[in-house]
């Protein structure tokens, strides 16, 4: 097995409303958005999104397993109290330290294939 590097981009575009009922005194959970980012059926990380504002992105640079020839994918799974508030997308990825294919499949997953030059 590999260790393989995951560099992305991650992107939130949250309506107005959201924005406006993000005070301290309502509870949050109705406002916070949240992501998890799995390989395959492996949670591999979850983050709040603490950003209010639109045009923003974050870059995700996370090590996983893997073997060459396997297909992987990547997924985003939004964890949101409504299904409107936040919508997330993941751009870009490059595999930073093995060469590798990689497919765009919707806006919340990617496949990526390890390839052996040898």
């Amino acid at each position: 097995m590999l260790e393989v590097n995951l560099i992305f981009e991650v992107h939130c575009h949250q309506p107005s409303w959201v924005k406006h009922l993000h005070i301290d005194s309502y509870n949050t959970r109705e406002t916070e958005s949240r992501y998890r980012i799995y390989v395959d059926e492996d949670l591999i990380t979850e983050r709040n999104w603490s950003w209010k504002w639109d045009n923003i992105l974050l870059n995700e640079n996370i090590w996983v397993n893997g073997d060459f020839d396997s297909i992987y994918t990547l997924n985003l799974s939004p964890v949101l109290y409504n299904a409107a508030q936040a919508k997330f997308t993941i751009k870009n990825l490059k595999i930073g330290n093995v060469l590798g294919e990689i497919k765009q499949l919707t806006d919340l997953q990617i496949e990526y294939k390890l390839i052996n030059t040898l």
